[in-house]
């Protein structure tokens, strides 16, 4: 059996010989580093994470938007911002130690994603919006693509009561909802 990985792989670092990358080395700031030097750390950061977090890692970019270095990845649980602050802290000390090269990442789950796409239904939406109504309570979406929020945002602005607003997510973005007092 083929390994298409691997065959990937080479063609890209063959293709990019550098590739934008955010990192410090002995206080000096790159903003570019060897697509060779980024795959290594990237196939030591997927073995590392797999065997002590069971984190299956698949890509490690540079964000423009955000500016900063994004580590994509799954996992069978949906990890809460302290153990992903945590995560984040312990890939800077690995890489540090491994590499000689300061690396902070964000941690970006996409099967929160992928999950909340298959789950999350029309009417949940409609229940959280009722719920916020009754009990003047903010709700909290799971992170969702651009599509489905699009969607959900053209039922809140049916209701004039209700304030939305997109919180951006390393993974996707959630819409907050909260109830808007009448003056």
């Amino acid at each position: 059996m083929l390994n298409t990985k691997n065959r990937v792989n080479n063609f890209l670092s063959k293709k990019q010989q550098t590739v934008k990358l955010a990192h410090r080395i002995d206080k000096e700031v790159f903003l570019f580093i060897a697509n060779q030097q980024r795959l290594l750390i990237l196939d030591y950061l997927r073995s590392f994470l797999h065997e002590l977090f069971e984190i299956h890692v698949q890509a490690l970019t540079y964000d423009n938007g955000r500016k900063k270095n994004v580590l994509y990845f799954h996992h069978k649980n949906i990890l809460d911002e302290a153990k992903r602050q945590v995560i984040e802290k312990f890939i800077k000390i690995v890489v540090l130690g491994k590499f000689k090269i300061y690396l902070p990442v964000l941690l970006a789950d996409y099967k929160q994603v992928w999950t909340a796409e298959r789950t999350y239904t029309k009417e949940m939406f409609l229940t959280a919006i009722s719920n916020c109504l009754k009990n003047k309570e903010t709700y909290l979406t799971p992170p969702l693509t651009k599509k489905s929020r699009k969607k959900l945002q053209e039922i809140c602005s049916e209701y004039s009561s209700i304030w939305k607003n997109s919180r951006d997510n390393v993974a996707g973005k959630q819409i907050k909802i909260k109830y808007k007092a009448r003056k």
